[in-house]
């Protein structure tokens, strides 16, 4: 069961928008119901942990962030001198559950996706989070996973290792979540990237038009690009 590449490129677009979806967590899926692209093959959960060609990384970042920070909540946009209206804030746990499901990726690590899946469950259910109700969970693997996940908690203060001056705790928070969402959306879209080189390399009949492929790599490179000056990132080929 796998969703076209189109909708896929689509939601990552929408990801890049200014302000959030007015009804947040308004229509979420379960992460069982989630359909993979179809230019993203291999058995990546077989592949050794945090490998540069597998996103246990990202996954790991995101779910630390989304347990440990749970109750915070940050804004997109700083307000401006003059402005009447404070900025919009967003729950970081439903900012980050939302753009996962928002853009219907799937997360590749077993371990992750069922820890993901069920916090998304709970949410569901109470429309708050209960971190007690994962510490005493039933199931021991659950336990342990969210345990460790809040023993080593994401650090605020990697930013500093990153040569990224932030001023203060709410703009590392806010960082710190972007970071995380688009730092993973973007190396989805590499994965894409590199697929769809290899898709044109193959082509094997001098009859084979090649024209959709070049055309589905400028806009991916654009996706990229857009993914990562919103990080404030140069990229370089």
């Amino acid at each position: 069961m796998r969703i076209s590449e189109k909708a896929l490129i689509s939601e990552l677009n929408k990801a890049l928008r200014k302000h959030h979806k007015d009804q947040f967590r308004s229509r979420r899926l379960p992460q069982e119901d989630i359909q993979e692209p179809p230019v993203i093959d291999g058995q990546f959960a077989d592949e050794k942990k945090f490998a540069d060609d597998t996103l246990d990384h990202q996954e790991r970042d995101i779910l630390r962030i989304m347990i440990n920070y749970h109750d915070a909540v940050f804004t997109l946009e700083d307000k401006e001198e003059g402005d009447k209206e404070e900025p919009e804030s967003f729950n970081v746990l439903e900012f980050l559950l939302d753009e996962i499901e928002e853009d219907q990726l799937l997360f590749e690590n077993d371990d992750y996706r069922k820890l993901f899946q069920l916090i998304s469950e709970h949410m569901d259910e109470h429309d708050q989070f209960h971190p007690n109700s994962f510490i005493n969970h039933e199931d021991e693997f659950v336990r342990n996973l969210f345990v460790d996940l809040m023993t080593f908690p994401y650090s605020l203060d990697n930013w500093e290792k990153k040569d990224i001056i932030v001023t203060d705790e709410a703009h590392k928070l806010r960082r710190a979540v972007l970071e995380s969402i688009y730092a993973y959306k973007s190396k989805r879209v590499e994965r894409m990237i590199k697929a769809n080189q290899e898709a044109l390399k193959n082509l094997s009949s001098p009859e084979d038009d090649p024209t959709p492929f070049l055309q589905k790599q400028l806009k991916l490179e654009q996706i990229k690009r857009d993914i990562n000056q919103t990080l404030g990132r140069t990229v370089l080929h």
